[in-house]
């Protein structure tokens, strides 16, 4: 499995800064919902938001397992899901990736049950997504996307691992120590202005379904100066439009309106295509320990202030790939100081048996640690290693 970072917007532009707005006002007809998140852990930093839906087909009703992305102009469901409910083609759409632009059939869904909150006339476009069908148990066949929560607050809570889903009614997080941004929806997503240098601003999707910290685009990369590839340690990286050659370094720090968080890996795929003037994308590892709300009524993002680190920890520094195998070990990291080697085999991990769990299950074992010990397979030998994240990445200029 490779990292994955999902990017489905369309035609694109900044947002600007201003003042602080009223909290937004409400008719009295309100709701709230709190729904349990599963996450879907894609590295050792970081991962993707699942919630299940019901869906009521004209033979069957149907629990699935769907992404909660912000950063997806268009709702997704799978082929298999089409099949199962049959769903109708109504048209043909067109929507971009990092890797290039993709069309697909566009279908129209029935009713989406999420808890006690029901929402009806959406529809969606019909992607094959495999690579999202790594969590033992949990396989992916939807994608919320920005249609089916612009009337709606939706909220995060990573530490807790809930989504809170309120439309007409004041969010609580106005109600808690938070920060905000202003974002504007450009293309069908929410786009806000980051600084990512002292007097460097950018304008960043604020995107759920990005697994990772902050994916910046070569035009935003150029500004830090004469980047060159040893300013970078490349892998390869997916997304639903396929896959492209990504350089990986590391941000000192980024502000997000009082909140200042240091130590962020950056992801800078060698292209974009059709992001045009775009900075690139903050994803759920730059809010660990926060909790995080979407106001797409107020067109405002407001990030818990409370009891957070706002230093982001180091990484192992490798990626996974079929069958528990190590994929690639990235230059310069804990893993490849330690001697790990591409076709390695993770066997346990702490003395946990890690080989029926998958990938899904080790991360989930190394997501809050910063010490472990790993027991590798290689070639018939048994190896063990104890690896320690490390900041290892090089520095973009300042």
């Amino acid at each position: 499995m490779r990292i994955v970072i999902l990017l489905m917007a369309l035609l694109l532009a900044g947002c600007t800064p201003q003042r602080e707005p009223d909290v937004p006002r409400f008719p009295h007809r309100e709701q709230t919902v709190a729904l349990p998140l599963q996450w879907l852990y894609t590295g050792d930093m970081g991962g993707l938001p699942l919630v299940n839906v019901q869906l009521a087909g004209p033979e069957q009703t149907r629990s699935s397992w769907w992404l909660v992305d912000t950063g997806s102009s268009h709702n997704v469901v799978s082929p298999r899901l089409v099949e199962a409910l049959k769903l109708t083609q109504q048209a043909s759409s067109n929507f971009l990736t990092v890797a290039g632009q993709r069309s697909a059939p566009y279908v129209g869904l029935p009713p989406l049950q999420l808890g006690d909150l029901r929402l009806e006339g959406q529809s969606a476009s019909a992607v094959d997504m495999s690579n999202l069908g790594v969590a033992q148990g949990l396989p992916v066949e939807g994608i919320l996307g920005v249609p089916a929560m612009r009337h709606l607050a939706v909220t995060i809570d990573y530490p807790a691992r809930t989504l809170t889903l309120t439309r007409q009614a004041r969010p609580a997080a106005y109600n808690l120590p938070h920060t905000w941004l202003p974002f504007r929806l450009e293309g069908g997503v929410p786009v806000a202005r980051l600084e990512t240098a002292p007097g460097r601003f950018g304008d960043f999707i604020l995107d759920t379904g990005n697994a990772a910290t902050l994916v910046m685009f070569p035009n935003h990369g150029r500004q830090f100066g004469n980047i060159t590839q040893s300013n970078y340690r490349i892998i390869e990286v997916a997304d639903l439009g396929g896959s492209v050659l990504t350089g990986l370094s590391l941000l000192p720090s980024l502000r997000m309106g009082r909140l200042e968080i240091r130590h962020i890996p950056v992801y800078s795929p060698a292209s974009n295509k059709g992001f045009g003037h775009l900075a690139g994308t903050i994803g759920n590892a730059l809010f660990i320990g926060k909790s995080v709300t979407w106001d797409f009524p107020g067109q405002q993002l407001l990030i818990s202030m409370a009891g957070a680190d706002t230093r982001l920890p180091g990484s192992f520094g490798f990626l996974l790939g079929l069958d528990n195998t190590i994929q690639t070990v990235i230059p310069g990291s804990p893993a490849a100081q330690a001697g790990f080697k591409p076709g390695d085999r993770i066997l346990a991990l702490d003395g946990v048996d890690m080989q029926q769990g998958g990938a899904h299950a080790i991360w989930r074992h190394l997501h809050h640690r910063n010490v472990a010990g790993f027991t590798l397979s290689r070639q018939g030998q048994t190896l063990p290693i104890r690896l320690e994240r490390q900041y290892f990445l090089p520095v973009l200029p300042q």
